[in-house]
Formats: structure tokens, C-alpha cells, sequence
């Protein structure tokens, strides 16, 4: 129960000098350059996907053209 409780403290203290620190402010700036980006990726992501998929389509209907 002891090392229980100096876990909660240490844990108290370590969250606490973070706020102090300002560790978990979210910078809007921030946030927003990440969705940017997020956005940015994921379209070139769907771009690669549709892209294969074109490529298995067209591979398949040549297999039943022959």
C-alpha cells in the first residue's frame, strides 16, 4: 500500500511540473498544421490504393480477354 501511495505522488508531481512546464498545452498552430498534414497523407494514401486497384482491374480483364 506504501509503494502504492509514493507511486501516486511521484506520478502527482511528475504531472504536475508538467503543466508547470506547459507540456500539455495544445498549440492551435500546431493542431492545425497536423490536420494539414494528416489530410495531405491521407489523400496520397487513397491516391496509391485507387491507383492499384486500377492496376488489378486491369490485369484481371486482360485475363479474360486472352
Amino acid at each position: 500500500m506504501r509503494k502504492l501511495f509514493v507511486l501516486l505522488v511521484i506520478a502527482g508531481l511528475v504531472i504536475g511540473f508538467g503543466f508547470y512546464r506547459g507540456w500539455f498545452r495544445a498549440d492551435k498552430s500546431r493542431i492545425k498544421e497536423d490536420g494539414h498534414t494528416a489530410i495531405v497523407e491521407a489523400s496520397e494514401v487513397g491516391s496509391r490504393v485507387s491507383e492499384g486497384v486500377q492496376e488489378g482491374v486491369h490485369k484481371l480483364t486482360e485475363g479474360t480477354q486472352k
